[in-house]
């Protein structure tokens, strides 16, 4: 019978993961990174905020996928200042973006109470001056007229359909930024199907990043948006509407 292999060190594993991508990160970062697993793996025993904390998926699956990102050319030619996360969770991907890049502001937004409550400990604790937390639904922010067309960039790590995910996200874009969506292998048809949500609310789909997690290396695919006119104002719908009835050609 063979026997499972014993589970490397959360640091060690993000070490590997790291030098593999070729993204380099100071000390305080990767500190900043493993204090966010402790208290992460700590409070999932209470509140079940992830489905796995052990540290090989915290540091591969959750850590890594989350900065994945920044080493494609997804930012290439785009001046990033403001930033928010939809749908953050327990703070992937916005927390690790932010901590990897501290020039950028971040504004996570979950609608969990227990899960933005877990985060703006975690920001308290981790001393990330440039992230704020807001525990609401995305489609009653997106109205907000102070959040509304702000962010150079948007980021959902989500499940739902990509034209559920342009209806959510763009709102949020400025004219000239960009939306992009952490997907699977498969995310492929559901990008072309994402078009007409796009164009909906003033977007047009990027063309596709492929991608491999590090150590295991699983694919990935970022779907992407360009920000090109400004988001009608009925969009976007209601609570729920957009996952239930997204906007399909």
């Amino acid at each position: 019978m063979t026997e499972t292999p014993p589970e490397r060190p959360f640091e060690e594993t993000l070490a590997l993961a790291l030098d593999e991508m070729g993204l380099p990160l100071d000390p305080m970062a990767r500190d900043q990174l493993r204090s966010f697993a402790e208290m992460l793996a700590e409070s999932n025993r209470r509140f079940n905020l992830v489905a796995d904390a052990s540290p090989t998926t915290m540091a591969i699956k959750h850590m890594a996928d989350s900065l994945l990102l920044l080493t494609t050319n997804a930012l290439e030619g785009l001046r990033v200042r403001y930033a928010v996360d939809i749908g953050a969770g327990a703070g992937f991907p916005g927390i690790p973006l932010a901590i990897a890049r501290q020039d950028i502001t971040w504004l996570l937004i979950e609608s969990t109470g227990k899960k933005a409550r877990f985060l703006e400990e975690l920001i308290f604790s981790l001393g990330l001056e440039n992230v704020s937390i807001s525990n609401s639904r995305s489609e009653e922010l997106a109205h907000n007229a102070v959040k509304r067309e702000s962010y150079d960039l948007a980021v959902i790590r989500g499940l739902a359909h990509c034209a559920t995910l342009c209806e959510l996200g763009l709102p949020f874009v400025k004219v000239g930024g960009r939306l992009f969506s952490y997907k699977g292998p498969d995310g492929e048809r559901e990008a072309a199907e994402s078009a007409a949500a796009a164009e909906a609310c003033g977007g047009t789909v990027r063309p596709l990043i492929r991608a491999q997690l590090p150590i295991e290396h699983h694919p990935r695919l970022f779907i992407g948006w360009d920000k090109t006119s400004a988001t009608p104002s009925k969009y976007p719908r209601r609570e729920g509407v957009p996952q239930k009835s997204p906007i399909m050609g």
